[in-house]
């Protein structure tokens, strides 16, 4: 697979037999994300801590391999730090808050049965801390790339709030599928991702 002409990043758990099988696939990246529901897959980033010697044996086999090592985080730097000390090359910085605050202020998410009960808030706070969410994945992207971690950004991004993540300078990389695959129902897979190049280059 290192072979490819465009880099190929696939996301995997630290479970020694699927970093195994990355191993024998060699994609030029591995992202490192929780690998069970319970362990807040979509809510939050890995446990670097509670699971340190864990990750780190799964770091240390991929980069056996030469293939480089993102970690999927919390935008916190005490994570970045053990990051870091795992020997990662990347870290990609969970941006589900961001989503959620910037879904229950600007659409109707909050009138559904997907409303996000910790965020039913007047909107004055919502604003607030959407703020607040901006700042701390800036202040968490500018610490890990002073620490020398290449950083990417993902989870929960779409056509409405990529705009002001995309402003973030320090964020070389944003990961978005589901929103891209959605759109490409009705508008066909090119014209999709065209316009989401577009939003992010803007």
């Amino acid at each position: 697979m290192q072979n490819s002409a465009l880099p190929v990043n696939l996301e995997c758990a630290i479970d020694e037999e699927i970093i195994n099988i990355v191993c024998k696939l060699r994609p030029h990246r591995a992202t490192v994300v929780p690998e069970k529901r319970e362990e807040v897959t979509t809510e939050g980033g890995l446990d670097v801590k509670g699971q340190y010697e864990t990750i780190k044996k799964a770091v240390q086999k991929l980069k056996e391999h030469e293939i480089d090592v993102s970690l999927f985080i919390d935008p916190k730097h005490d994570i970045i730090d053990k990051s870091c000390d795992l020997g990662a090359d990347m870290v990609e910085l969970h941006t589900g808050l961001y989503a959620n605050i910037y879904a229950m202020l600007n659409t109707p998410l909050a009138t559904t049965h997907h409303s996000v009960k910790d965020l039913e808030l007047p909107r004055s706070q919502l604003r607030k801390r959407l703020q607040d969410a901006i700042s701390t994945l800036k202040s968490a992207s500018n610490y890990a790339q002073y620490k020398g971690l290449l950083v990417a950004a993902g989870h929960g991004l779409n056509y409405q709030n990529v705009e002001e993540i995309c402003k973030i300078e320090s964020i070389i990389e944003l990961n978005i599928g589901q929103s891209i695959i959605a759109r490409s129902v009705f508008t066909g897979l090119e014209s999709a991702i065209i316009e989401m190049k577009d939003l992010i280059r803007s």
